[in-house]
């Protein structure tokens, strides 16, 4: 076991002060990134991006699974997909596995918007991480280590927002284990 594992606090164990200083200085560096990001002028949607590409990521996506990928009810789902039926991004047909289930495609359109978004998104936020090499490096390992430990808390094979979030929800003290927080 290296050192940087053994620093690493396990699931339940308080963190050191230091610790606790560095995962705010992160959460607050996503954040701010996160925001910036979001500021990115864009002709699509953020919703049309985010299916888009949960759609592109998927293996035969059914409109079910991707309102689960998106954490959100069926029904918007279903009239999102409408929208992106009509713009010529998306299309539906029937699996060629399970001829009673309907899959959602991307149409070449679709593919082409996806990907001209996602460099220009790209460029944007190359420009917010202005880093030396060698700390570029060092930040996409650390970035690695970060997604590793979120794939094996979140027990997926992708993070998700909705995952996410219960990752970053605390666990509820003790006597309220029956309650729902609220948001």
């Amino acid at each position: 076991m290296g050192d940087s594992e053994a620093a690493r606090p396990r699931p339940g164990e308080p963190l050191t002060p230091a610790q606790e200083r560095h995962a705010a200085d992160l959460a607050a560096i996503l954040v701010a990134l996160a925001e910036r990001a979001a500021l990115h002028p864009s002709d699509l949607p953020r919703s049309t991006i985010r299916a888009l590409g949960a759609v592109q990521e998927g293996v035969r996506v059914s409109l079910g699974e991707l309102s689960g990928s998106l954490g959100i009810a069926p029904a918007t789902a279903s009239r999102l997909c409408g929208r992106l039926e009509g713009a010529g991004l998306l299309v539906r047909r029937p699996d060629p596995v399970d001829r009673r289930r309907i899959v959602l495609e991307l149409t070449p359109r679709g593919e082409a918007r996806l990907r001209t978004y996602r460099a220009q998104h790209l460029r944007h936020i190359a420009t917010l991480l202005r880093l030396p090499d060698g700390d570029l490096t060092a930040f996409a390992r650390a970035l690695a280590v970060l997604r590793e430990e979120l794939l094996q808390r979140l027990g997926t094979a992708e993070p998700c927002v909705p995952a996410a979030r219960r990752l970053a929800t605390p666990p509820p003290r003790a006597g309220q284990e029956g309650q729902r927080r609220r948001s």
